[in-house]
């Protein structure tokens, strides 16, 4: 199967998730093509929640595969509004390994929260300052029922502090070398 299925007549592979309508997507869940090397809505192809990360990567990965040449397929081959822009559109890269969100937490003696996030809180213990915004992500990914998250605490990027109390599991007892 050709990476880029640029300008060719594509004849979908029969293993990828199919869309063959613009009508066969969620809410906000069309792709977009976009005219530039900007990333813009990839972030809504996410895949996993339901599953364990660690465990199941492979499985998640091709599900993913699935899904992302499934919307290639629709952009390219069925929708109505774009397939003829998309026409001489190359599909560049794919990426093969999935990113993980949270799956395994260590619980320290100070937990960080949404809260302290949303305060923009600076602990005078604090070991790393973070900037990004915290959003929702919901288990079912690209096939959640509702709309994509719209929410986010601390939007604005404006930093926050986390103390060393946080980074480390509570059931390690703290040693020191001098």
């Amino acid at each position: 199967m050709p990476a880029t299925w640029a300008s060719l007549a594509l004849r979908s592979p029969g293993w990828i998730l199919p869309f063959p309508t613009c009508d066969s997507f969620r809410p906000e869940r069309h792709p977009r093509l976009t005219t530039s090397i900007e990333i813009d809505h990839q972030w809504v192809i996410e895949l996993g929640g339901l599953g364990d990360t660690y465990a199941d990567a492979e499985e998640i990965r091709d599900e993913l595969l699935r899904l992302v040449y499934g919307l290639w397929d629709h952009t390219k081959n069925h929708c109505e509004k774009d397939r003829e822009k998309a026409a001489n559109y190359a599909l560049a890269w794919v990426g093969h390994v999935a990113g993980k969100r949270e799956n395994r937490r260590l619980i320290g003696d100070y937990v960080l929260t949404q809260n302290d996030i949303g305060n923009r809180t600076l602990f005078p213990d604090r070991v790393a300052f973070g900037a990004w915004s915290v959003d929702d992500h919901y288990s079912g990914g690209f096939f959640h029922d509702g709309a994509t998250p719209q929410r986010a605490i601390n939007p604005s990027g404006i930093t926050w502090g986390r103390p060393s109390r946080s980074p480390s599991a509570a059931s390690i007892r703290k040693t020191s070398t001098t």
